[in-house]
């Protein structure tokens, strides 16, 4: 596998998912592994394809045939490929929806005395942001990209701070950085503004 093979095979899908929704197309985004830069021959390379309106009639008998002509393309990942579909209205109100139940989802599953955690939570709040703004997905550098530019100033320390540490990874030993919890939790209080 290289990354060109995994290219060409996702050109090729975003292609023939583009010819088949028109102008609903809004754009293909590669989530999960690959977005974050961890993929291999272990992972499957999620795409959720945004469309303008919800697939009916015959485009939407015409995705089902090209799903399931998928496995019989050549190359390795013509197995390996899970795309969904969502219309802009509900990646919109998902995001809206994801927004005031970040924090306590995440107390359940991560520390918040460890700095990945911290980090996280603010790229997540942006990611859901740009969503909810554009009715698109980013990467979460993408995501802090767009946030650092577009909120509010008061916020590009916090921003800038995010965007330099992740490539800290994760470091079960290294607390949150001095204040940057507190400014963590200010900045979840104004991206859940949003979702009212």
């Amino acid at each position: 596998m290289t990354d060109a093979e995994l290219d060409a095979f996702l050109a090729g899908f975003v292609s023939d998912v583009r010819g088949l929704l028109g102008g609903t197309f809004v754009g293909a985004y590669v989530q999960g592994s690959f977005a974050l830069g961890a993929g291999d021959r272990n992972s499957d390379c999620d795409v959720v394809v945004a469309t303008t309106t919800r697939p009916t009639g015959p485009i939407e008998s015409g995705l089902r045939l090209l799903h399931a002509g998928i496995p019989d393309r050549p190359g390795f990942w013509s197995t390996h490929l899970e795309a969904s579909y969502a219309d802009v209205d509900t990646l919109r109100a998902e995001a809206r929806a994801a927004l005031p139940n970040l924090l306590a989802e995440t107390r359940t599953w991560a520390p918040f005395d460890v700095a990945w955690t911290q980090r996280y939570l603010v790229s997540t709040y942006c990611r859901l942001l740009y969503t909810l703004r554009t009715a698109r997905v980013a990467s979460k550098r993408g995501a802090l990209d767009w946030a650092h530019d577009t909120l509010d100033p008061v916020w590009r320390p916090l921003l800038t701070q995010v965007r330099d540490d992740r490539a800290l990874g994760w470091e079960p030993d290294a607390p949150p950085r001095p204040g940057s919890l507190d400014a963590t939790y200010d900045f979840a209080a104004y991206a859940e503004s949003f979702a009212r």
